[in-house]
This record gives structure tokens, C-alpha cells and sequence, in this order.
């Protein structure tokens, strides 16, 4: 994939994640505290999965991460949760 293309897909990205932090609003402030957490971890977990997309288009392109200090510590973080240094 060239750079335009990953551009275009980290900026699709990006509004993807936007939209789920507002779906996560809602829902804490919203659903019953009895299901809210459900909710929040299914939330969390496309989140999470939309960001290790854009980690690999990171990789390929570091010229596109707005943030390369914190993609890098996420990324060790990651690789070692024991040792978050």
C-alpha cells in the first residue's frame, strides 16, 4: 500500500475511533451501571483493534504516526506488559 492509500485508510481509522470514544460517551452516561461495563469492554476491544491497525500502518509509514514516542512505548508496552520502564 502506498503512503496516500495508508493516509486515506489511518484517517478512516482515526474517525472510526473518534466515533467509538462518542459511542463510549453515551454509554457510560446512558446505560444502567449493571450492563454498562459489557458494553464498555466490547467498545474498548474494537477500539484496540482499530489501533493495531493503524500501529501497522505506523510501521510501514513512520511518517504518519502523529505520535511516534507514545506508538513506540504502547508498543513495548505491549511486547512486555511486566516491564512498562
Amino acid at each position: 500500500m502506498d503512503k496516500t492509500d495508508a493516509a486515506k485508510l489511518e484517517g478512516l481509522l482515526l474517525g472510526g475511533r473518534l466515533h467509538l470514544h462518542a459511542i463510549a460517551d453515551h454509554v457510560r452516561d446512558h446505560v444502567p451501571e449493571e450492563d454498562r461495563r459489557a458494553w464498555l469492554l466490547k467498545i474498548g476491544t474494537a477500539m484496540a483493534e482499530l489501533l493495531q491497525v493503524s500501529w501497522t500502518l505506523y510501521e510501514r509509514h513512520p511518517g504518519l504516526d502523529p505520535y511516534p514516542e507514545e506508538t513506540r512505548l504502547a508498543e513495548q508496552m505491549r511486547r512486555d506488559p511486566g516491564n512498562q520502564d
